[in-house]
């Protein structure tokens, strides 16, 4: 029985390492005119209700790490609320038009287009032709973001993040849950975000 576990154990622990081989930087695309220092303060606006507060939280902190400055969630709810606007609903010329409410030079519009969950099976025969059932869980999540200066309405920066495959399997030995799985997606997009005060690159 203990030469079961442990044959299974190492199983999913070299499924993990394969996987995991696997996980890179976020996808990012920088406007040749970005100057990051022109940036001293930004707006975050998520669209996602579920999971927008762990997203929300782990972009303040990546931007605040950064050099930025960021506009309190009170006052972006507030003024979405004073002139009546849906925040899933919002055209790019509404969120532009609300950063020049908020007198932010960028605004910075997260967009989380999927976070779930599955059951994946880990069952094998062993070499004596014993069957040993099992199965483990992975998170998915991925998260588009983009940073729009809001004096001409242009987009300066875009970055994604998509997990999938085996190198979720971190999650199994880290006790981790789907909310843990989009905080780090979010902390992958927040990373590819030039610091406000270094000349960014493309890459």
């Amino acid at each position: 029985m203990t030469q079961c576990r442990l044959f299974f154990t190492i199983y999913l622990v070299g499924l993990m390492l394969v996987g995991c081989s696997s996980l890179g930087s976020a996808k990012r695309s920088v406007a040749t005119t970005f100057s990051p220092e022109k940036y001293s303060t930004l707006a975050v606006l998520v669209d996602h209700e579920n999971f927008g507060r762990t997203i929300e939280d782990a972009f303040v902190m990546g931007l605040m790490a950064k050099g930025y400055s960021v506009v309190s969630r009170n006052d972006v709810q507030q003024l979405i609320g004073e002139i009546q606007f849906q925040g899933s609903g919002l055209t790019q010329s509404d969120r532009v038009k609300l950063g020049q409410m908020l007198n932010v030079r960028g605004i910075l519009i997260v967009t989380l287009t999927k976070a779930y969950s599955e059951t994946r099976d880990s069952s094998f025969t062993d070499r004596n032709g014993h069957y040993h059932s099992g199965s483990y869980t992975v998170h998915n999540a991925a998260i588009d973001a983009r940073l729009i200066d809001v004096e001409n309405g242009s987009i300066q920066w875009v970055s994604s993040y998509s997990t999938g495959g085996l190198g979720d399997l971190s999650d199994l030995f880290s006790g981790g849950d789907l909310h843990g799985t989009v905080q780090s997606v979010s902390e992958k997009v927040i990373e590819s975000l030039p610091d406000r005060f270094k000349k960014p690159s493309n890459g």
